[in-house]
């Protein structure tokens, strides 16, 4: 079973407790970790996540998206190498699975 304890402050970075173990990530990690596990099970498209990371006055590329995503993943596998709760949907968007 996740749970995920949090504390963080916005100018650095956030840590997130998983089974007692440290994740460290940054705000704009943190930020698309949270868009995605507030609603398991919904698609979230690279332009939601875009929004929820950066706002509308900062525009990046898609790939930006991608990469922050691929980082939160091995971030996560450090502390728990099964870790695939973020699901990738091909021309679509991410999700973060349902427990």
């Amino acid at each position: 079973m996740w749970w995920i304890a949090v504390s963080y402050t916005w100018n650095r970075a956030a840590h997130l407790y998983v089974d007692g173990k440290i994740v460290a990530l940054t705000v704009t990690e943190f930020l698309l970790l949270q868009l995605l596990a507030s609603r398991p099970g919904v698609v979230k498209s690279r332009n939601a996540l875009m929004d929820a990371a950066y706002g509308d006055d900062i525009h990046v590329e898609d790939r930006t998206i991608d990469s922050h995503i691929k980082r939160v993943r091995q971030k996560f596998r450090i502390v728990d190498g099964s870790f695939d709760m973020i699901d990738t949907l091909y021309g679509v968007g991410y999700r973060f699975r349902e427990v």
